[in-house]
């Protein structure tokens, strides 16, 4: 049987009962060991890349200043059936209020931010810190891939679509 991936953030893997790794439970905490049963499905993620509200923020910034009405009129202008501009300029605000809490930015008035020019970056590396390394594992399921070729059912294993790797 063929591995399924599914694009680059996928990934089968057979945890050994004695090959079992330490992962790091997050920010400031200590180690955490974590237990996965032997043959689970995983997907695991790192490489944590910049945000793409990052960069929206960034290139909506005038000198060093981010405002939230300034980001609506444009939002607006470019505004599609899916998707409500308001909740676009929400989602942005409510990742620069994590970004607040962690130091990197400062919110001067309400809808007006004090952004650094390195932006994405500082928030790449925020990312990573809170990942532990920047790599974080989710149990996808506790059965075996070969178990879940048998059942009868909903499983992991049909509920994503791995292309040709998928018998």
């Amino acid at each position: 049987m063929q591995p399924a991936y599914h694009g680059e953030r996928c990934l089968r893997s057979r945890l050994a009962r004695d090959q079992r790794d330490d992962l790091r439970a997050g920010e400031g905490e200590a180690a955490a060991r974590i237990e996965y049963p032997t043959g689970a499905v995983v997907e695991v993620k790192g490489a944590v890349g910049v945000r793409a509200a990052d960069r929206n923020i960034t290139a909506l910034t005038v000198g060093g200043i981010y405002r939230t009405d300034h980001h609506l009129a444009v939002a607006q202008g470019q505004a599609t059936s899916d998707r409500d501009p308001r909740e676009v300029v929400a989602a942005h605000v409510r990742r620069l209020e994590a970004l607040r809490r962690a130091g990197i930015v400062e919110r001067q008035a309400e809808g007006v931010w004090r952004i650094p020019t390195n932006l994405a970056e500082r928030g790449r590396q925020y990312d990573a810190q809170r990942l532990g390394g920047g790599v974080a594992v989710e149990l996808k399921s506790h059965l075996p891939i070969e178990r879940q070729a048998r059942v009868l059912g909903a499983t992991w294993r049909r509920t994503v679509s791995c292309g040709p790797f998928c018998s």
